[in-house]
């Protein structure tokens, strides 16, 4: 199993810590369940944030990014991210992106008698984020879309039951799947060649935004590389790049202390609006937009 991160430095900006409040979908049940796009959908922050719940993301249709406590992750289809309570994350979705979130408090889970399961393996894990084989994930991805259904039902008696059994359900075909990850997981599993480059990204990434340079600092060839890249990452070495340099653009964007021509020059453009149709292409906003929905959130 692999998983796909983009090394980056850890951000200075502090993130603003959300308002949003679980609306609990039974009475005395601090659980919210929702599908990416409907109402409401507690991913529509601009800049980087904090909540005071849980949360478990599944990925159904990948497409963005994903900052999680200054690591960004590309969003890849059959994946699962867990950002336990006070988690700092930035979710920039392209527009064929598909998924759906369950928010909880771990304090009600272990306190629950209706969810027995309470060992929750996956907070044991520093790897926020898990890649799962096409078969294991719509598996998971079943039992979640039960869940969301029984929590869209009208109230009942056994609704609360229900919920929690197939939330309960969740929680143990995701820990199953972090204990294999446990086990499996080796510090040699990425390919050198890939490890020295995302370094490389990083120290460079405002200089150079060239393949060709990474991989002549290599010695190997831009295909071998994109090669490399492909399958370990599952994007290309251009993408990788253009990705870091958006994720510390929109970082700088929602710092507020610099202007777009700054933040441009900082990161090795030239040409402001270059620097803006960059950004647009790689978040669907402008940086205008962006500096615009963070004042006025």
């Amino acid at each position: 199993m692999q998983i796909s991160a983009i090394s980056g430095k850890s951000r200075t900006t502090q993130p603003v810590i959300s308002s949003n409040m679980i609306k609990p979908v039974a009475p005395n049940c601090p659980v919210e369940v929702f599908r990416w796009g409907g109402q409401p959908d507690h991913h529509l922050s601009d800049v980087d944030h904090r909540h005071s719940f849980d949360e478990i993301l599944l990925i159904n249709r990948g497409g963005g990014t994903h900052s999680i406590n200054g690591q960004t992750y590309s969003l890849e289809s059959g994946a699962v991210h867990i950002l336990p309570t006070g988690t700092s994350h930035l979710l920039l979705r392209t527009g064929l992106c598909d998924g759906g979130t369950v928010l909880f408090h771990k304090q009600y889970v272990l306190d629950e008698p209706y969810l027995p399961f309470k060992q929750l393996d996956f907070y044991q894990l520093n790897q926020p984020v898990l890649k799962l084989p096409e078969h294991t994930f719509s598996d998971i991805w079943l039992t979640y879309e039960h869940l969301l259904y029984e929590s869209r039902q009208q109230q009942h008696y056994y609704r609360k039951p229900l919920i929690l059994s197939w939330l309960n359900a969740l929680f143990i075909k995701i820990s199953v799947q972090f204990k294999h990850l446990e086990t499996s997981l080796i510090p040699t599993q990425r390919n050198p060649y890939v490890q020295q480059f995302l370094a490389l990204v990083s120290q460079y990434y405002t200089q150079e935004k060239r393949v060709a340079f990474y991989a002549s600092q290599l010695f190997i060839s831009p295909k071998y590389l994109h090669e490399l890249c492909a399958e370990q990452m599952g994007i290309g070495p251009q993408e990788i790049i253009a990705n870091r340099i958006a994720s510390e653009a929109l970082s700088l964007l929602s710092m507020g202390q610099l202007s777009v021509k700054e933040i441009a020059i900082r990161l090795g453009f030239n040409d402001t609006d270059y620097f803006s149709r960059f950004i647009r292409k790689k978040t669907n906003k402008t940086p205008t937009e962006w500096i615009r929905n963070r004042d006025l959130s």
